[in-house]
C-alpha cells in the first residue's frame, strides 16, 4: 500500500469522527489560518496512531515525500501527524533532512507546529549532524527575515539542559534583544526560564545585564525562580 493510500485511510477516519462545532473553535483559537477536523488532541492520537505506526513500518525511507504530502492537506491535524511520524524517522535522516526541516518551519507555520519543530526535530538535527558547529548551521537562521525561521533557532535548544551551548543562545537572544514581535520575546523569555531550572544564577546575572529586554521576556524567564 502506497503512503497515500495510507493518509486516505487515515482521512477517512478523521471525517468519520470530525465535530464541527469544536473545528470552528479551534480554527478560531489560531487566527483562522488552518482547517480543523475538529479531533481533540487524544483523539486524533487514538485515530492516527495505527497509521502512523503503517506509515513508520512501510514509508520510513520516504519521510521526505510522506511529511510533504500530508504537509500540503488544509486540515491542520494532518500537519500534526507529520511532525510526529517525523519524530519516529530519526534512523533514516541525514544531512539533507535540513532542507525538509526549513519548509516545514517556514510554511504553514505557527506556534503550535514551529515550538516542536524547533525543540524536537530540529534539536535532534543539529545534534546529530552538527554537534560540533552548531553555529555554522544556525546562524544563518538566527539573521532569517522570517521570525518563525529566528523563534527556531532560539528554541531548538530548548531542551538541551547540560548541552545548551550557553554562549551561542546568549548572541542569538542579544542579536533580538530590542524585538517588536511578540513570538520573539515569548522564545526569549521561554528558553531562559527553561535554563534556569539547571543554573538560576546564571540566568538571574543575564537579565539584571541586559534591562533592554522586554517586559515579556523577562517575565517569561523568571517565572521558575519566582516559584520557588
Amino acid at each position: 500500500m502506497s503512503y497515500k493510500d495510507v493518509i486516505a485511510r487515515m482521512q477517512s477516519d478523521f471525517e468519520a469522527h470530525q465535530d464541527k462545532d469544536r473545528a470552528e473553535k479551534m480554527s478560531a483559537y489560531l487566527k483562522h489560518q488552518f482547517e480543523f477536523y475538529g479531533l481533540m488532541s487524544s483523539k486524533r492520537k487514538v485515530l492516527s496512531q495505527v497509521y502512523i505506526r503503517q506509515l513508520v513500518k512501510d514509508h520510513k525511507t520516504e519521510y521526505d515525500a510522506v511529511a510533504r504530502y500530508l504537509w500540503s492537506k488544509p486540515q491542520r491535524e494532518f500537519h500534526y501527524c507529520a511532525i510526529e511520524f517525523l519524530k519516529r524517522t530519526y534512523k533514516v535522516w541525514d544531512k539533507d533532512t535540513i532542507i525538509l526541516l526549513e519548509y516545514l518551519t517556514r510554511e504553514q507555520a505557527w506556534w503550535d507546529t514551529v515550538d516542536f519543530i524547533a525543540s524536537h526535530l530540529v534539536a535532534h538535527y543539529v545534534r546529530t549532524f552538527h554537534r560540533d558547529d552548531y553555529g555554522e548551521l544556525m546562524d544563518d537562521w538566527n539573521n532569517d527575515d522570517d521570525f518563525w525561521v529566528v523563534r527556531t533557532s532560539i528554541l531548538f535548544q530548548l531542551k538541551y539542559k547540560e548541552h545548551l551551548d550557553w554562549a551561542l543562545l546568549r548572541k542569538y537572544i542579544l542579536r533580538h534583544d530590542e524585538s517588536k514581535e511578540f513570538f520573539i520575546r515569548k522564545a526569549i523569555g521561554w528558553v531562559l526560564r527553561e535554563h534556569s531550572k539547571n543554573n538560576p544564577a546564571r540566568i538571574i546575572q543575564f537579565i539584571n545585564d541586559n534591562p533592554q529586554l522586554s517586559g515579556l521576556s523577562k517575565r517569561e524567564a523568571l517565572k521558575h525562580i519566582n516559584r520557588k
